[in-house]
């Protein structure tokens, strides 16, 4: 395998923890932080879309989440005693 073919599959894996994890690398897999981050930081397409990442994060930590109702709760609660029995 060549240097271009790994850093393609690198750059390939920055992007796939950019997506599925976000832009806050200490959500990625422990294994690949430091040398994604590094990835991430020396290609300006990653970075860009990594601050296009960060944006959906701050956009979604600012989303309120709901508690489940008593009668959700009660209901998956009576189903796993159901399917227990």
């Amino acid at each position: 395998m060549s240097k271009t073919t790994d850093l393609a599959g690198l750059k390939e894996r920055a992007l796939t923890a950019l997506e599925t994890y976000g832009a806050d690398q200490a959500r990625w897999p422990e294994a690949d932080q430091t040398l994604l981050a590094e990835i991430v930081a020396s290609d300006p397409d990653l970075a860009a879309h990594r601050n296009e990442e960060q944006k959906l994060d701050d956009l979604l930590a600012l989303s309120a989440v709901q508690p489940p109702s008593l009668r959700l709760q009660s209901h998956i609660l009576g189903s796993f005693e159901k399917d227990r029995n």
